[in-house]
């Protein structure tokens, strides 16, 4: 009979116990640069996918942290903006959303004075902020150091 053969465990992929993140978007280096913002700031991007998928992905998720759209010029339909303002007043979900300047009217009179990040025509530098202050207004862990701070 063989011996007791110790196991070892790789222990690199550990669990990510943060809230899940959705992004949505058309394929494109806007959403390519917003999930590589959500996975350094140590988010756990649990689905990327289409715009046109959106609604359905959101009715079907229990809990979500924070979901962003990247709309890429392209306008939000209404059963997109129904669920994004029902997660603004309801749950502890944070939204970040970036928009063209077309889609401002659309956007605000369905949010309404919803607690939410809108970007227009955003770069990459105000992507990251808007990020930043989701993640601060929510308490969602996020990977930040003070690196003019002593670790003693």
């Amino acid at each position: 009979m063989a011996g007791f053969e110790p196991t070892s465990f790789d222990h690199s992929s550990a669990y990510n116990s943060a809230p899940p993140a959705l992004l949505f978007g058309p394929s494109g280096s806007a959403r390519s640069d917003a999930a590589d913002l959500m996975r350094e700031a140590g988010l756990r991007l649990a689905d990327v996918d289409l715009l046109d998928g959106a609604p359905d992905r959101l009715d079907r998720q229990l809990a979500v942290g924070l979901v962003w759209v990247e709309s890429d010029g392209q306008a939000l339909d209404d059963a997109l903006l129904d669920r994004l303002a029902l997660i603004a007043e309801t749950g502890p979900g944070r939204l970040v959303i970036s928009i063209g300047s077309a889609q401002i009217d659309a956007v605000v009179a369905a949010l309404g004075a919803a607690d939410a990040q809108i970007l227009i025509d955003a770069t990459t530098i105000e992507r990251a902020g808007a990020l930043a202050v989701a993640l601060a207004e929510r308490g969602l862990p996020g990977r930040a150091s003070d690196v003019g701070r002593d670790n003693a």
